[in-house]
């Protein structure tokens, strides 16, 4: 299986986060980012001050910029199922961080959520 998820309910300010992470062409990348999303995401100066759009993009992007450390290569290499290789495996990305009274969603790649509201009132209308 190639794929990792992150699933973190009350984190700092009543936030909650969940992504899933879908390798591609090896499990190493969707394992690397499901290790460090979450504390990247923590530690981002707009999560802190709650502009969560920016922090969320902002995030995908320190992802790349980690992967391409000498310690986020050798972290890489690790999870790697064939030693003595290069890795070619990447990974899409879908997170949705929840608030108190917003949704965000950010992705990256082809993954894609949807958002499906179920009004029970009108389902109770209906069966009557």
């Amino acid at each position: 299986m190639e794929d990792s998820h992150i699933a973190l309910q009350n984190l700092p300010g009543n936030v909650s986060v969940f992504g899933v992470f879908d390798g591609h062409g090896g499990a190493e990348m969707a394992l690397f980012v499901k290790k460090h999303f979450v504390t990247e995401l923590k530690a981002n100066a707009n999560f802190k001050n709650k502009n969560y759009e920016k922090a969320l993009y902002e995030t995908f992007f320190k992802m790349d910029d980690k992967i391409k450390t000498k310690e986020g290569h050798q972290e890489i290499m690790s999870y790697m199922e064939r030693s003595g290789e290069e890795s070619m495996a990447g990974c899409t990305a879908n997170v949705v961080l929840i608030t108190e009274t917003e949704i965000y969603c950010a992705n990256a790649g082809d993954s894609r959520s949807i958002l499906k509201f179920a009004n029970v009132l009108s389902r109770l209308f209906f069966n009557l």
